[in-house]
């Protein structure tokens, strides 16, 4: 075992002060607006120039081991501030040099350490009060462009940037990668894609694409690496009663369970894909809670205390289609938002309450906020809706129509008056209304009510019911 170095006092306050000024002076030169660029030399490849300052941090090694502590220590704040904020890592570096050399000269004068970090901490409550007083939130494409640019060093590069924010919304994500061309490229892509493709090529349904494609599927989502059936078993046997599209995502599916879900494939029984989870460690926990809110489905994990013998087919999500290739998984977004599940969800009165009517369309709000931000892009002008609810809507708000006619126009004041019939209405009452149906009397107060919603929230002036099924649910037109 290698002999320990040991330092005291002010010798050792001067050695990590070292290390931290000469990492600061090479990381403070990226500061700001009219920073300046930085050259790494590599032990293998060629010089890199950067002009970000927690890539320069992070390459920084003294060979003084006291002085590197010191560099360490900032690098680490640096590195947090990156992770935390995505940015503002030079001035994290910068604060910190400062604050460090004056509580030094402090203490060598005398001060109380402890009375210097109260201090510190009083300060810092009442610099947070302030930017948060003089802070200022971009929401338009020019002031989004402006930070970008500054930020990218380039105008052309942040124009871009702020085009793709206002494609994505706030929530959505946005991927640099090193294009193979000279020219810069913007794609966008709907629903949400990850790097892991099928767990075996038996679950190919297009051969000559070498693609996996299954519609309205039904998706686990677990931490769990799966090797026997019997842990799927319960879960199946309710599952296929309501469907045959099963995909699971999975931190690896083999043997028995694999070669099983690939023979119930190839028999017809169900159709399942199965893929691997992406990412890894803690990057693979938040990327499988980012997909379980994207489909409304539950992630299955230990950690949680859920094994995933106990899975249900409540647990699982929904898509509107998967699609899935050797490397990669790509789906369609849909929103668990049947008037059957809310119902459970909302269990409302009868008739139902005002309290209850705020509670879900609060839950709305936050289940929607994704088709919200595609809205606020591409504005919808009217809606058309077909099956369950808006069957019923048309056959209440036109009795006596020729239902031979595939699509009628629902007018915007007819369905109105329609609405606060149904809300203000106790079952035995739509129970007796002309051509109600039997099927819908406890989903349709909820029904119109979501019609209502989504006709307010995004001023739609147009109201239509289809005869046919556009996949059992509505659609916004886009003009």
């Amino acid at each position: 075992m290698a002999a320990k170095q040991i330092i005291y006092g002010d010798q050792a306050r001067k050695k990590l002060m070292d290390g931290i000024n000469k990492l600061s002076k090479a990381v403070a030169t990226t500061l700001g607006p009219k920073g300046r660029n930085v050259a790494l030399d590599k032990s293998w490849g060629a010089a890199q120039v950067v002009h970000d300052g927690v890539t320069v941090a992070k390459e920084i090694e003294l060979t003084d081991k006291f002085e590197n502590m010191g560099a360490q220590l900032v690098r680490q704040a640096a590195e947090k501030t990156n992770d935390t904020a995505g940015d503002g890592t030079t001035t994290a570096t910068v604060l910190a040099q400062a604050i460090v050399e004056e509580g030094l000269r402090n203490i060598s004068a005398g001060a109380n350490p402890m009375m210097l970090r109260g201090g510190l901490e009083k300060g810092l409550e009442a610099v947070v009060k302030e930017i948060e007083k003089l802070k200022k939130d971009i929401s338009t494409k020019e002031e989004k462009a402006q930070i970008a640019t500054i930020s990218a060093q380039n105008k052309e590069i942040g124009t871009l940037i702020a085009e793709t924010m206002e494609k994505v919304g706030k929530d959505g994500v946005i991927t640099v990668e090193e294009s193979k061309g000279l020219q810069m490229e913007l794609e966008y892509k709907e629903g949400m894609q990850f790097d892991k493709g099928f767990a075996s090529t038996y679950f190919v349904t297009n051969p000559d694409k070498m693609v996996a494609e299954i519609e309205s599927p039904y998706i686990l989502i677990t931490d769990t690496k799966i090797t026997s059936i019997q842990d799927l078993l319960p879960m199946l046997e309710n599952f296929v009663k309501v469907s045959k599209n099963l995909v699971i995502i999975a931190d690896d599916i083999e043997g028995e369970a694999l070669a099983t879900l690939v023979v119930n494939k190839l028999r017809g029984t169900f159709n399942a894909l199965a893929v691997k989870a992406p990412g890894f460690g803690d990057r693979r926990k938040a990327m499988l809670s980012d997909i379980a809110a994207l489909t409304g489905a539950n992630v299955i994990s230990e950690e949680l205390g859920r094994k995933l013998d106990s899975a249900k087919v409540e647990d699982l999500g929904r898509a509107d289609r998967i699609i899935a290739d050797k490397d990669k998984i790509y789906w369609k977004e849909s929103f668990p938002l049947g008037v059957v599940r809310m119902k459970e969800i909302i269990s409302p009165s009868d008739p139902i309450s005002e309290d209850e009517i705020r509670a879900y369309k609060n839950y709305l709000d936050k289940s929607l906020q994704p088709l919200f931000d595609q809205i606020k892009i591409y504005k919808p002008t009217f809606m058309i809706g077909c099956s369950g609810s808006f069957d019923t809507l048309r056959e209440l708000i036109w009795p006596e129509d020729d239902e031979t006619l595939p699509a009628l126009e629902l007018p915007l004041d007819k369905f109105f008056d329609l609405n606060d019939i149904l809300i203000k209405s106790t079952s035995a009452e739509r129970r007796n209304m002309k051509r109600m149906s039997p099927m819908r009397v406890d989903y349709m107060v909820l029904g119109s009510i979501f019609v209502e919603y989504i006709i307010k929230k995004i001023d739609i002036k147009e109201l239509y019911q289809s005869s046919y099924s556009l996949k059992e649910g509505y659609m916004l037109h886009f003009s």
